[in-house]
Formats: C-alpha cells, sequence, structure tokens
C-alpha cells in the first residue's frame, strides 16, 4: 500500500475519533486500519494514537503529524481541484 493512501488512514482516524467509525467511512476493515496505521508508526518510530473501547486519540507525536500534514493535505487537494477544473474547461 502506498503511503499517500495510508496517510489518509491515519486523517480519517482522527476526524472519526475512532478506528472502528474510520474502517467504516473508508471502506476497509478495522485490522487492515489497524495495520496501516502500525506502519506509519513503525516507519517514524513513534506511536500515534492512545487506543481505548472509547476510540482514538493522538498522543503527542500524532498531534505533531497531524498539523504537519494538514497544510499539505490541503494544498494537495487545492492542486487537484485546479487540474480538474482545467481539464474540464479543455474538454
Amino acid at each position: 500500500m502506498i503511503l499517500s493512501k495510508k496517510i489518509n488512514h491515519f486523517f480519517s482516524v482522527v476526524e472519526c475519533g475512532s478506528f472502528k467509525n474510520a474502517s467504516k467511512r473508508i471502506h476497509i476493515s478495522p485490522p487492515a486500519l489497524c495495520k496501516s496505521i502500525s506502519d506509519i508508526e513503525e516507519i517514524l518510530e513513534v506511536k500515534l494514537f492512545n487506543r481505548s473501547n472509547k476510540g482514538a486519540t493522538l498522543t503527542a507525536q500524532g498531534e505533531n503529524l497531524y498539523k504537519y500534514l494538514l497544510p499539505i493535505r490541503d494544498n494537495v487537494e487545492s492542486i487537484r481541484s485546479r487540474f480538474l477544473q482545467s481539464k474540464k474547461k479543455r474538454t
């Protein structure tokens, strides 16, 4: 799985507040989502979420990653929208 998909998984857990809700939102199994997040944690050698029966909350390292990635995600979405608009104008 490419890293960008794993990053989208990370954002889904943050936004949904739990692995269970995020897995429903993005249509993958909870174990697959947990594996995806674990892969990121292994790559970065940090724990990103505090996991409990009540959900998932960001650790300090997870919060730092979120703050770092958020503007990048927003910029990518902006660029994507511009390309799509440009493509529509040409057709």
